[in-house]
């Protein structure tokens, strides 16, 4: 089916009813002039897959195709002149290329000289079909000078028009060309979606089709699961001396009394797409509209059928418009009063948020899909383990990096009931299973009868020093990436434990933290995975080095690495070591050693699941102690002494940052620091991208320095470090992406603006959906989930930016606000504000800033009694005005300011939060931007 659909988004809800109508599955359903600008969101059509053309030249072009997921189709996008184009391949010899040519080019000569060359390059296939809004009419007797150019082109390559009906009123602008020795069939439906009519092409094709495997659904019988629970007995585990029979004996038992009682039924692939709004009065009315429709053709000059046509087409739209509204409202106010999930799920179906589901299945051959499932996870395994065994350990690390052993010895205490139920309330509902299926709903429900039982199992674990071996199976689900979706390596690996697993490691994780904590055995430059540390506290170590040191005139140079797989190339012996350096010893050492042995997992797309496979590398992934044992693994690199420089870390996002009086010694710091990292990595068999790792050279002004070009950092990979090597060189970068945050090579973050602009106006759309079915309080809450939550996330740092880069970010955030509350373009910025209760860009930056000096700041009563009682704070002593952007200054001169005029020193941070929010709501534009002013 082809339809020129003039805005998809406006005009889907008719195709939908359209699609009901004719009862039919289509194979293909090709939409042109679908007004696509980059920002859209394409809504989704269950049981299929869709395209689009990416390359439009204006807001109201582009093409897309939706595909039934059962076909094996592979498409791109073609660079035919002056259209948008997609091409199909259906089968080894059959493709169809789907053209929208806009009727703005006046002159289709390059278009079909440039068609005319696409087709010599795809002569050799035998059936080749044409489809689209061509914008020539074709028509018999055509007055159109072009057509016959057109015409004739299209025959010197084989290719005739299945028909030259009438599609646009009198003249045949939409075309099915084809070249073909198999029986086809060409109809030209009159529909009123738009002012075209719809194409229906049939051809036998020889489709490549894979077999979808049929959906199943579960549906568990809790009734008769409570009463089958009620009479298990678990008493035979307190008798049990061996962790593996107890915890097994447990799983066995739930994991059948959950299949006994689970009613597993197979869901149809073949689905007629239908709405629930779609009532048959509303059906009734279309039908008696198209009939109008057709009367109309036939009686052009009869005003009074004409007038009658126009009034009827507009009442059933707007019909059409009010049920859909009625039914996503109401499903929007029962969501409310469900649960947050549920809210957010008819949130994104609102708004056409939803995805496309996973394309790993692409990774599967339909002749043997046993053989491709083993492959990936053969890959997956693999990953790791290539990339550490091209390392060779030096048998001296110990002399090149010392290591401090720590005397002290961590005793891992037992649990208790109470524990084990806090860690199973505490844990997310929604989260996926594992093999066993037992979810932490089922935990839930009946944690009174199942606490018990794994208190003991998280005991016996701990005394004996042995993990179970049945809660080291992982399961591998592949997550497209980006790239082809047949290639393995565009794929990330997502790893699902067993449930119960994760309360163990919760327990041991808890208490090997503490222990790490109390006794300060992780470096202080690592930021990840660490209690009242974030990505903020990383990035803000970052500037606040850079920024005092070049207040102080210094250079200033930051290398950022980039590790491959480092999760998946950790050594376990090497990280024995590192535990036991730390003070892991005895049965707490065999416990993280049996923790980290004898694991394996296998890969699951869709209904093939492959082989289990030994994982000999790396920490666990989706496991919850694997993050906490990386940072031990790593820590003694974030220790490492490095000349007039620092390391800052999280987790393996690691900056080396150097600083010195010119730029010959700071790249002198920079190789020997650098140097020394490269050398850790190696022994510790981490493998550094070299390509992806970059440096910055910062300085005040954007301007250009001549010497910078006869500096360069090597990543040295010979074993006579000299000048003359041929190692590979760092690339020098002006902005680079650390931890979210857009970092430019002044400081002025104009990089990140921009695109943190660029996200929020891509909101407009959503917001523009969602007002039509929800009211201010959703619309509210949806702003501060999806538009201040990017706002604010490292605001402290970049928001300090000068007024002129800000603007941009302000009107966007004010466009968001605007759809969103359905105001007039023009509506005044000051009372937008108090309106939607919201603070501004700048007025957020204020807050932010405010709140983490507070939060630093640690409360003495004798502030109170002091005369200047408002003084609570030191501010840094930096001299430019370059500095006096930044947290490191403006901090705790800000915080002075407001002190003064609010009082907030004394104030509990939520209590602060307040005050401030409701102060900085009605204070004006400009009395903001007066509090960020230094007076010199």
């Amino acid at each position: 089916m082809h339809q020129n659909i003039r805005s998809i988004t406006r005009n889907m809800d008719e195709l939908k009813v359209l699609i009901h109508r004719t009862a039919l599955e289509w194979d293909l359903i090709l939409l042109t002039e679908c007004w696509l600008p980059s920002t859209h969101y394409i809504p989704i059509m269950d049981g299929y897959n869709y395209c689009k053309t990416l390359n439009n030249a204006t807001q109201n072009e582009g093409v897309v195709v939706y595909f039934k997921k059962s076909l094996n189709i592979t498409w791109q996008e073609l660079s035919i002149s002056d259209c948008n184009s997609i091409f199909l391949k259906i089968c080894k010899d059959t493709i169809v290329i789907v053209i929208y040519r806009p009727p703005g080019f006046k002159d289709p000569t390059n278009f079909i000289e440039s068609l005319s060359n696409m087709l010599d390059q795809y002569s050799h296939y035998k059936n080749i079909i044409i489809i689209g809004d061509i914008n020539i009419d074709i028509v018999i007797h055509s007055k159109d000078s072009y057509a016959s150019y057109y015409l004739n082109s299209l025959a010197s390559k084989g290719m005739l028009p299945a028909h030259t009906f009438p599609t646009h009123g009198k003249t045949c602008l939409d075309h099915v060309v084809l070249k073909t020795k198999l029986q086809s069939t060409c109809y030209v439906a009159e529909t009123s979606i738009t002012d075209h009519d719809t194409l229906i092409f049939l051809f036998e094709a020889n489709f490549s089709t894979r077999s979808l495997p049929p959906k199943i659904r579960e549906r568990i019988n809790y009734d008769k699961l409570d009463s089958y629970l009620s009479t298990l007995d678990f008493k035979s585990i307190y008798s049990m001396v061996d962790v593996d029979l107890a915890a097994t004996f447990l799983m066995e038992s739930l994991s059948n009394a959950l299949k006994i009682n689970t009613k597993t039924t197979k869901v149809s692939n073949r689905k007629i797409i239908k709405k629930p709004w779609i009532t048959p009065g509303i059906l009734r009315c279309l039908r008696n509209r198209d009939k109008l429709h057709q009367k109309c053709k036939k009686y052009p000059d009869d005003d009074v059928i004409i007038t009658t046509y126009k009034r009827y087409r507009n009442y059933c739209n707007e019909l059409l418009k009010k049920l859909k509204k009625e039914y996503e409202k109401s499903e929007l106010t029962a969501a409310v009063k469900i649960s947050n999930k549920k809210l957010w799920d008819t949130i994104k179906i609102v708004t056409n948020m939803n995805k496309q589901n996973n394309k790993a299945d692409k990774l599967l051959n339909k002749s043997d899909p046993i053989t491709s499932v083993n492959y990936v996870n053969s890959f997956f395994i693999n990953m790791g383990k290539s990339l550490a065994e091209k390392h060779h350990i030096n048998n001296n690390t110990s002399s090149i990096f010392p290591i401090n052993t720590y005397q002290h010895s961590i005793v891992l205490l037992d649990t208790d009931e109470h524990e084990i139920e806090t860690i199973i309330l505490n844990m997310k509902t929604n989260c996926s299973v594992g093999r066993d299926n037992i979810s932490t709903f089922f935990l839930k429900r009946y944690r009174n009868l199942l606490v018990p039982p794994i208190t003991y199992i998280c005991n016996l674990s701990l005394k004996t020093g042995k993990f179970p071996n049945c809660f080291k199976l992982a399961e591998i689900h592949p997550i497209y990436k980006s790239g082809d979706a047949g290639c393995v390596n565009n794929y990330r690996p997502i790893s699902i434990l067993p449930t119960v697993s994760k309360i163990l490691e919760k327990v041991i994780n808890k208490r090997l933290t503490n222990y790490l904590e109390k006794h300060n055995l992780l470096s202080h430059c690592q930021y990840g995975f660490r209690p009242k540390r974030s990505t903020q506290d990383a990035v803000h170590e970052l500037t606040d080095f850079i920024v005092t040191n070049l207040d102080s005139k210094k250079k200033v140079v930051a290398i950022f690495l980039d590790l491959a797989k480092a999760f998946d190339t950790v050594s376990v012996p090497l990280l024995l070591n590192r535990l036991e350096d730390l003070g892991i010893r005895n049965t707490q050492l065999k416990l993280f050693s049996n923790y980290l042995t004898g694991r394996y997992q296998r890969v699951r797309i869709g209904g093939c699941c492959s082989d289990d496979l030994p994982v000999s590398y790396g920490v666990p992934q989706g496991s919850v102690l694997g993050p906490t044992l990386f940072l031990t693994y790593i820590n003694s690199l974030c220790n490492v002494k490095i000349h007039n420089g620092r390391i800052i870390a999280f987790a393996d996002d690691m900056a080396l940052l150097f600083q010195a009086d010119t730029w010959s010694e700071v790249f002198n710091f920079a190789q020997n620091g650098f140097d020394l990292v490269n050398k850790w990595l190696k022994e510790y068999k981490l493998t550094l991208n070299v390509d992806k790792t970059k440096y910055i050279a910062f300085t005040t002004k954007n301007i250009n320095v001549p010497e910078l070009e006869y500096f360069h950092i090597t990543a040295h990979c010979c074993s006579q470090i000299d000048s003359s090597c041929s190692c590979p060189t760092l690339s020098r970068t002006d902005c680079i992406k650390y931890l979210g945050v857009m970092i430019d090579n002044t400081l002025s973050f104009h990089f990140h603006i921009g695109l943190l602009s660029t996200r929020i106006r891509k909101l407009i759309y959503i917001f523009k959906n969602l007002r039509r079915v929800a009211d201010h309080n959703v619309i509210k809450m949806v702003y501060f989930a999806l538009c201040q939550s990017l706002l604010i996330y490292c605001i402290t740092i970049w928001g300090g930016a000068p007024k002129t880069t800000m603007l941009q970010l302000e009107r966007a955030q004010r466009a968001v606000l605007k759809v969103s509350y359905s105001l007039p373009f023009l509506f005044p910025t000051t009372d937008l504000y108090q309106q939607c209760s919201v603070l501004s860009v700048r007025k957020l930056f204020i807050l932010h800033t405010a709140l983490l000096q507070h939060s630093m700041i640690q409360y003495e009563s004798s502030n109170n009694d002091k005369r200047r009682k408002y003084v609570v704070c030191p501010s840094k002593c930096l001299k430019t005005q370059f500095s006096h952007r930044f947290f490191c200054f403006l901090g705790g001169y800000l915080y002075k300011k407001l002190n003064k005029r609010l009082l907030i020193y004394s104030l509990t941070k939520h209590a602060c939060k307040q005050t401030l929010q409701k102060w900085l709501l009605n204070i004006d534009y400009k009395a903001a931007e007066n509090l960020l002013t230094v007076l010199s």
